[in-house]
C-alpha cells in the first residue's frame, strides 16, 4: 500500500513537471515580460495548454477558454491515464511481488515461530510435565500412604469387629449347646429313654412344691413257675447287696447284667421293673428300635448322652427291650454302616461292669444278638409261655382287676362276671389257651370287658365270653399258621442252598 501511494505521487509530480517545462519554452520564445493577459486570449494559436489556461479572471471568456482548455485537457487526460494505467501495472506488479515476498517471508517467519514456539512450549511443557509428575509423585506417596494408614486401621477395627463377632457367635452358639446340655442333663432325661422312675431336677423341685399324693411304683403282680421265681429272688438279693456296697463306698463289687429272652409278652418288661423295684433301684425303659428316628451320627451321640446319664446315677437299672435291633450279629453288616458303629460305640461303653448301672436286655430272639455281648451278659434267663396252671392264675389275675373291681363298674356287671367267669370256666378257658402268652390272655379279659359294655344288657354273658375265647384262638392258629410257613420256607431255602 505504501508503494502505491509512492506511485500514484510521482504521477502528478511528472504531469505537473511536464506542464511547467511547456510554459518554459513559450516563454522562451521571446515573450516580453509583463504582457498583459489579454495576449493570451488574442493568441490563441500558442501550443501550451497551460498558458492558455492560465487567464486572468477579469478577462475570462467562457467559451474561449473552454475551447483553449478542452483540446489540451484531453491530451492532459489521455496522458495521464496512460501514466496511470502504468503506473496502476507497475503497483500490481509490484504488489503482487512484495505480498509474494511479504507472504513467504512470513510464512518463513511463522514457521521459524512456530518452531520456536512449539520448541518452547514443549521445553515448557515437559518442564511443566515433570513438575507435574514430580508433585504427582508426592501426592501418590502421600495418598498411598493416606490409603496405607486408612486401611490398616479399617483393617484392623475390621478384623476386630470380625474376629468379635466369631467369637461372640461360637461362644453363644457353644455356649447355647452347653447350655442346653446342662439343662438336659438336670431338667431332662436322654432323648432314648421312654419312661423311667428316676426323677429329673425339675420333677423334685416340683415334688416339693407341688406334693405329689400318687402312691410310689409298687412291685407288679408277675405270675411264673416256681423255678423262675426262685431265679428272680436270688437275683433281686443279689442286687440290693450291690446297691447297699456301692453306696457304702465299695469298689470291688459291680451290678451284674442280665438277658432275658423268650416269646412276646411273657412277662420280660414285668420281670425287670419287679427286679428294679424289689432292688432299691431306679429303672428307666428305651427300645433298641429306638434308634430308628435318628439321622446319621445321631444315634451314636444319643447313645454317648444316654451312659453319661446313667453313669450319674447311684443305682440304675437300665432295661433295654428289642436288644435284637440294634445289637445283631455284626458278621451281616457293612463296616461303615451306621448300624455297624452303633454297635461297637455301646460295646465300648459296656466293655467293663459298672457299679452305677446294671443292665436288663430283652430279645425274642437270643440267637441273632452279636457274639461280644455274650461275655457282658451274666444271667440269660429264659421266659417261656406259661403252662395251664400259670395260664389259670394269669386269667384269674385279670379277672379280678378287671371284670370284679367295684370302683371302675357297676354291682350288675360284676355280678353277671362272677356268674359266666367263675374258677370252673377259667380253668376250662387255661386248658383251651395252649400256646398263648400272658399278654394274649390279658388280652381275652380285655375283650370280654369290651363286648359286654357294647350289649344291650350291658352284662358279661356265656356268649361273650365264648367268642372271645374263639376270637383269640383263631388269631392266635392264623399267626402259627403263618409263623410255620415261614420256618418251612426257610428250611427248604437253606436245603436246597447247600444242595439236598
Amino acid at each position: 500500500m505504501q508503494r502505491i501511494k509512492i506511485v500514484l505521487f510521482l504521477m502528478v509530480c511528472s504531469v505537473a513537471l511536464f506542464g511547467m517545462e511547456e510554459e518554459q519554452e513559450v516563454r522562451s520564445g521571446g515573450e516580453p515580460e509583463g504582457a498583459p493577459m489579454e495576449a493570451a486570449v488574442e493568441a490563441p494559436a500558442r501550443s501550451s495548454w497551460w498558458s492558455r489556461a492560465r487567464i486572468s479572471p477579469f478577462y475570462i471568456d467562457y467559451d474561449k477558454f473552454a475551447a483553449a482548455i478542452k483540446p489540451g485537457m484531453s491530451e492532459s487526460l489521455s496522458r495521464g491515464v496512460e501514466a496511470l494505467t502504468r503506473g496502476l501495472k507497475e503497483a500490481s506488479s509490484e504488489f503482487t511481488r512484495a505480498f509474494s515476498d511479504g507472504l513467504q517471508d512470513a510464512t518463513v517467519t511463522l514457521k521459524d515461530s512456530l518452531e520456536q514456539g512449539i520448541g518452547g512450549a514443549v521445553e515448557v511443557g515437559i518442564h511443566h510435565l515433570n513438575e507435574a509428575l514430580k508433585e504427582g509423585g508426592l501426592l501418590q506417596k502421600r495418598l498411598n500412604g493416606f490409603i496405607q494408614r486408612t486401611v490398616q486401621r479399617n483393617l484392623c477395627i475390621s478384623g476386630g469387629i470380625i474376629i468379635f463377632t466369631i467369637a461372640g457367635s461360637t461362644f453363644v452358639y457353644y455356649g447355647t449347646r452347653t447350655g442346653w446340655r446342662v439343662v438336659e442333663r438336670n431338667l431332662m432325661r436322654p432323648k432314648l429313654i421312654i419312661a423311667s422312675s428316676k426323677k429329673t431336677l425339675f420333677e423334685r423341685i416340683q415334688e416339693r412344691i407341688f406334693p405329689n399324693k400318687k402312691p410310689q411304683d409298687s412291685s407288679p403282680e408277675m405270675v411264673c413257675d416256681n423255678e423262675l421265681e426262685n431265679r428272680l429272688r436270688d437275683i433281686v438279693r443279689a442286687t440290693k447287696n450291690i446297691y447297699a456296697k456301692t453306696n457304702a463306698g465299695a469298689t470291688n463289687v459291680k451290678y451284674r447284667n442280665l438277658m432275658l429272652w423268650g416269646p412276646p409278652g411273657t412277662g420280660k418288661t414285668m420281670f425287670a421293673k419287679r427286679l428294679a423295684i424289689e432292688s432299691g433301684l431306679e429303672w428307666a425303659y428305651m427300645s433298641g428300635s429306638s434308634f430308628a428316628k435318628f439321622k446319621d451320627g445321631e444315634g451314636i451321640e444319643a447313645l454317648d448322652e444316654l451312659f453319661a446319664w446313667a453313669n450319674r446315677s447311684k443305682g440304675l437299672m437300665l432295661f433295654i427291650d428289642e436288644a435284637e435291633a440294634f445289637l445283631a450279629q455284626r458278621e451281616h453288616m457293612d463296616l461303615n454302616s451306621n448300624a455297624y458303629q452303633l454297635l461297637t460305640n455301646f460295646l465300648n461303653h459296656t466293655g467293663e461292669r459298672s457299679n452305677k448301672f446294671m443292665l436288663v436286655f430283652a430279645t425274642n430272639h437270643k440267637h441273632m444278638i452279636d457274639s461280644a455281648m455274650h461275655r457282658r451278659i451274666d444271667d440269660l434267663i429264659e421266659m417261656p409261655l406259661p403252662k395251664a396252671p400259670e395260664r389259670f392264675r394269669v386269667l384269674a389275675l385279670y379277672r379280678n382287676k378287671i371284670l370284679f373291681d367295684l370302683r371302675q363298674n357297676g354291682a350288675l356287671f360284676v355280678d353277671s362276671a362272677r356268674i359266666c367267669l367263675n374258677d370252673a370256666k377259667l380253668e376250662e378257658i387255661a386248658q383251651q389257651a395252649e400256646g398263648l402268652s400272658n399278654g394274649e390272655l390279658e388280652g381275652i379279659i380285655n375283650i370280654i370287658k369290651t363286648d359286654a359294655d357294647i350289649t344291650d344288657t350291658g352284662l358279661v354273658t356265656l356268649q361273650v365270653v365264648d367268642r372271645a375265647i374263639q376270637h383269640a384262638m383263631e388269631k392266635y392258629a392264623a399267626f402259627r399258621m403263618a409263623d410255620v410257613r415261614r420256618k418251612r420256607a426257610l428250611h427248604e431255602h437253606l436245603w436246597r442252598s447247600i444242595g439236598g
